[in-house]
């Protein structure tokens, strides 16, 4: 076998990793005049091998087609990587990031940039301030999300794509600013609760919150970074409706408390959808946390 057919990717596996049914993308190499039907079987034709189309044998799948990683099909990249404006989708991204299309998708999802729906991949607002622009295909109605490839430097996406590397100096906190104030915060109030999924914390309050979404099963995240210019981290994170939720401490004029209300405004301006709680909604979280989350989807059994 050839070194350039071990490096290419059957029809299926290249459909998979851009999100499109296999089926689609054998109608669209067809018509660009890449691949003909004979004998119930595809067959290259000779665009198809200018293409960098072979064919490759499997002892146990017999013989089928393998392409490069990208192509362009007629006026459309096959792989999606580039729309007519010169944006990227999550397959261009992915190339420049070394993730795949897929994990690109999942973290602007985490992030609140875009949400997934039977139609395909939609930008929000949040999205679309971050230089996302929705593209729908004609005719089937599929949706995805092209983006500016500088929004590979924003800050929450550097920090985000080194968790997905599994980055060991991001991991234990070598890579934030020397300025950065979570820097002073966790010096000064370093978490040392233990909750029930492992999370470590630094109040009792923070306890009960985090051991309350861990036993009604609902994955959260402690102290993540707000996708924001400013470097403001949540209290709580709920990726699965993009809620975060803070407790606001004792109402008056301490420094906690005013601090939570400068918080909420950046969440307002923002237009980040955030859960306040008081101290009677915490000794009552669950009479108060599973209505308010049902607003955001998330729905408590």
């Amino acid at each position: 076998m050839s070194d350039s057919v071990k490096n290419k990717v059957s029809t299926s596996a290249l459909a998979r990793s851009l999100e499109l049914h296999v089926g689609e993308l054998f109608r669209k190499m067809e018509q660009a005049g890449w691949i003909e039907r004979i004998n119930d079987n595809w067959e290259l034709t000779r665009k198809g091998h200018e293409e960098g189309g072979e064919y490759k044998t499997h002892v146990k799948y017999g013989t089928y087609i393998v392409w490069p990683e990208i192509v362009r099909v007629g006026k459309e990249t096959a792989s999606s990587a580039m729309s007519t404006e010169g944006n990227l989708t999550a397959t261009g991204l992915a190339q420049h990031a070394g993730v795949s299309a897929r994990q690109v998708n999942l973290m602007f999802a985490e992030l609140g940039w875009i949400k997934h729906d039977e139609s395909g991949w939609k930008v929000t607002s949040a999205g679309i301030r971050s230089g996302g622009e929705q593209r729908e295909k004609a005719g089937s109605g599929s949706c995805w999300v092209c983006w500016p490839v500088a929004v590979l430097d924003q800050p929450v996406v550097r920090s985000s794509l080194k968790e997905i590397r599994a980055d060991l100096t991001h991991a234990i906190g070598l890579d934030l600013e020397a300025d950065d104030p979570i820097n002073h915060y966790r010096a000064e109030f370093p978490a040392k609760l233990r909750c029930a999924d492992g999370h470590l914390v630094r109040s009792k309050t923070e306890l009960l919150i985090d051991n309350w979404l861990y036993l009604v099963g609902i994955a959260h995240a402690y102290e993540r970074r707000l996708p924001i210019e400013e470097s403001i981290y949540g209290e709580f994170y709920l990726p699965a409706g993009n809620v975060y939720i803070e407790y606001l401490g004792h109402s008056g004029e301490n420094q906690y408390h005013q601090s939570k209300l400068e918080k909420l405004k950046l969440y307002q301006k923002y237009e980040l959808d955030v859960i306040t709680l008081d101290d009677i909604q915490v000794k009552q979280l669950d009479v108060f946390l599973p209505r308010r989350l049902l607003k955001y989807g998330i729905r408590i059994y």
